[in-house]
């Protein structure tokens, strides 16, 4: 398997950080509800984990004041974390 690889995306991604969102979790959310919650919201970060040019992962989140940021969601599809494929949020893979 390759590596995957992290970018910066942003609102133009939404679609995609979505369709992987409700992949993974329940219940389904609308594109929608992502934008209302980003509303009056500053600094959004938006990721997306690719691998050979899949999206597999996504992760949002935003400043919640000057000196907090807020982890919202953040997920990876099932072919990601396999034995001997996995991955922590640290970085460190077993």
């Amino acid at each position: 398997m390759s590596d995957a690889v992290i970018d910066i995306v942003g609102p133009d991604s939404l679609p995609v950080i979505v369709k992987l969102y409700n992949q993974i979790f329940r219940p389904v959310r609308e594109i929608s509800g992502f934008r209302r919650r980003y509303l009056g919201r500053h600094n959004v970060l938006q990721m997306i984990a690719r691998v050979d040019d899949d999206p597999v992962g996504f992760f949002v989140g935003f400043e919640l004041k000057p000196s907090i940021f807020f982890t919202w969601f953040y997920g990876g599809g099932s072919g990601i974390s396999t034995p001997g494929n996995s991955f922590s949020i640290n970085g460190s893979g077993s």
